[in-house]
Parts: C-alpha cells; structure tokens; sequence
C-alpha cells in the first residue's frame, strides 16, 4: 500500500514538473516599453524636441506681443479688430508649425515602433505593452531602445 502511494506521488511530481516545463515553453513573453524615457532621453528625439521648443517659444513671444497690442488699443472696436486679426494669425502659425513638425513626428513614430520591434523580435517578445499600464512582470526594453535610438 504504502508503495503505491509513493508511486503515485512520484507520477503526481513528474507530471507537475512536466505541466511547469510546458507551460515555460508555451508561455509568451510580454515587452514593456517606457516612451516618456525614450522621448526624453533618445538621441533621435533630442533635435526634434529642440525644434519644438523653438518653434513654441517664437509663438509665445508672438503672443505676447499681440496681447500688448490689443491691450493697448484706444478703443474697443479697434481692440476687436485685432482680435480677429491676430486670432486669424495664430491659428496660421499654429498650422505652420503642425506643417512642420507634422511630418518629423510621424517620421520619429515610424522609427521608434521599427526599433522596438526589432528589439522584441530579438528578444523573443511576443507583444510589447506602455509601462504605464503593466502593474508587475513582463521584460523592460527601454534602455536598449534608447541605445539603438541614434
């Protein structure tokens, strides 16, 4: 009796072990990616972002100025006049600037998702997730997307 129980202990930890070697096997590896790091610190995006940055300045002073103007303006209907003058303006700026930076953002777009999925192809990843939203687990592939990010 007490021989069969020990067989079917033994048969029970095998088949454990073979389920966990099984399902290692089976299992998908999940890459999670952290884009606000890669944005801040990759290379590609650093001219980009000074770019941005210069571009955003230049409206604000613009702004500024306008706002003066139309501060400064004698009476209301001349303060309305360049409201709708300068409103006109911005938005022309604004689209310039989307002209712009429209394409490069998309041209960054496509090569940051190319680089990670190099990155997770060569790690064997099955999917790669934003950081943000996973609470524990998967493999972090951000410093070497940073690294191949030139």
């Amino acid at each position: 009796m007490n021989k069969n129980y020990i067989i079917g202990g033994i048969i029970a930890i095998v088949a454990f072990v073979i389920g966990l070697t099984i399902s290692k096997c089976t299992t998908p590896e999940i890459g999670i990616i952290d884009l606000k790091k890669i944005g801040s610190e990759a290379e590609m995006f650093k001219q980009y972002k000074q770019e941005q940055d210069a571009q955003e300045e230049q409206l604000a002073q613009w702004v500024s100025k306008v706002q003066k103007e139309i501060a400064n303006a004698k009476t209301d209907k001349r303060r309305k006049e360049l409201i709708e003058k300068y409103s006109k303006e911005e938005i022309q700026k604004r689209e310039e600037i989307q002209n712009v930076l429209g394409p490069k953002i998309k041209e960054n777009d496509e090569k940051i998702r190319a680089l990670i999925k190099e990155e997770a192809e060569s790690k064997g990843l099955s999917a790669v997730v934003l950081k943000d939203v996973v609470m524990f687990g998967g493999v972090d592939i951000t410093e070497d997307v940073i690294k191949q990010a030139k």
